[in-house]
């Protein structure tokens, strides 16, 4: 993650002067016009990138400022920015087998205080206060991309709400828990008759692991809060990918997520993690589409095979390591075997690997456009 603009080497309150501007009601106030205003010229703007797309021109702007010191903003250029990021969720909603995907990302109250909260729901980026109240819980919208959710992420670090050390990175001595969800295709979560269990399949674990093995610190493992490391929710918003209707075409509310519990949000990798891991969500999503499901695409078969490909090599590695399935979830003592592994052998940078590799693969399946790669 690069610095702030604004930041320079050696002053101590280098961001003192982001928040003095984050304090004035009324320069607040101009540059949520200002992105609201752009938001409107843009041409069929996504609603679910709309919050997104808000937060990126006010904390653009918000630098630019500091670093010209007289508000100059080169307007023109993240309008075009944003419309790369809405041609991104165009396409990705229209993507049928992509699940939506969303995050929640716990944040010191120390970094983000009460004004900066105030800021956050005028941005119309949702939050709540976690208990114990030292934590408050930034929750974004779903989006069918994964970039808008990294674009909240680099907002919040640029506007001073994340603890950045000099070297652009989280603070070694702060811990940022980060959950992911992914949207469960309709095609699964409409079938009460799969007589399979999503939460108890391995498949789901097998996945959760290489995520958290592969992008999360063993610190995040040994002091996460949360029990279990993997949850199937049926709480999940409406999206056009997970509508559910019954038998008489009206709405029944039993949307799913997939929620991954055990990661951290650290740098780079995270936002890695997001677009590679809705791939392989996606993949796994399409081997339980082909196992359970008569009728499917054949793109859906061909990711299914990508799926037990990277699967295969997921298990591999675990036997190797001696790590077993459920060695992460609940209170088990087991995780410390899971955290030596992860210090003692090259199990991190394994199912990274394994995890890249299947991405790739799903992104050559579906023809996603090269220019979609990165932010």
């Amino acid at each position: 993650m690069a610095m702030p603009r604004g930041y320079r080497e050696g002053a101590q309150h280098d961001f003192a002067f982001v928040d003095s501007i984050a304090d004035s009601p009324k320069r607040v106030q101009a540059r949520i016009d200002d992105a609201n205003e752009l938001i409107e010229k843009t041409p069929q703007l996504e609603e679910t990138i709309t919050p997104a797309a808000r937060m990126f021109y006010y904390a653009k702007s918000t630098m630019a400022e500091v670093e010209e010191g007289r508000g100059a903003v080169d307007t023109l250029q993240l309008a075009k920015k944003i419309e790369r990021m809405n041609a991104q969720e165009q396409w990705y909603r229209r993507c049928r087998q992509m699940p939506t995907v969303g995050i929640e990302i716990e944040v010191p109250v120390e970094f983000l205080d009460t004004s900066d909260v105030a800021l956050l729901e005028q941005l119309e980026i949702p939050g709540e206060y976690e208990d114990p109240s030292d934590l408050y819980e930034v929750n974004p919208v779903y989006t069918y991309s994964p970039w808008p959710q990294a674009r909240i992420v680099q907002s919040l670090a640029e506007l001073n709400m994340l603890p950045i050390a000099r070297d652009g990175k989280i603070r070694e001595d702060k811990t940022l828990s980060l959950h992911i969800n992914f949207g469960v295709p309709k095609e699964l979560s409409e079938h009460d008759d799969l007589g399979f269990d999503m939460s108890k399949l391995p498949e789901s674990y097998l996945l959760a692991n290489a995520m958290a093995i592969g992008f999360g610190p063993t610190r995040r493992l040994a002091e996460r809060k949360t029990i279990h490391m993997l949850h199937y929710k049926n709480d999940a918003k409406e999206s056009s990918k997970n509508r559910v209707y019954n038998e008489d075409e009206e709405f029944a509310s039993s949307a799913m997520r997939f929620e991954v519990r055990a990661t951290e949000f650290r740098d780079f990798p995270t936002y890695r993690l997001l677009a590679e891991g809705q791939l392989v969500a996606a993949a796994m999503f399409a081997s339980f589409e082909v196992e359970h499901i008569k009728y499917v695409y054949n793109e859906t078969e061909q990711m299914a095979l990508a799926w037990k490909e990277c699967e295969s090599t997921i298990k591999q590695h675990l036997h190797e390591a001696d790590i077993q399935l459920r060695d992460i979830d609940g209170r088990s003592e087991d995780v410390w075997n899971v955290i030596g592994s992860m210090k003692n052998t090259n199990i991190q940078n394994e199912m990274r690997k394994a995890i890249h590799n299947c991405a790739q693969k799903v992104s050559t399946i579906l023809e996603i456009p090269t220019s979609f790669s990165n932010r």
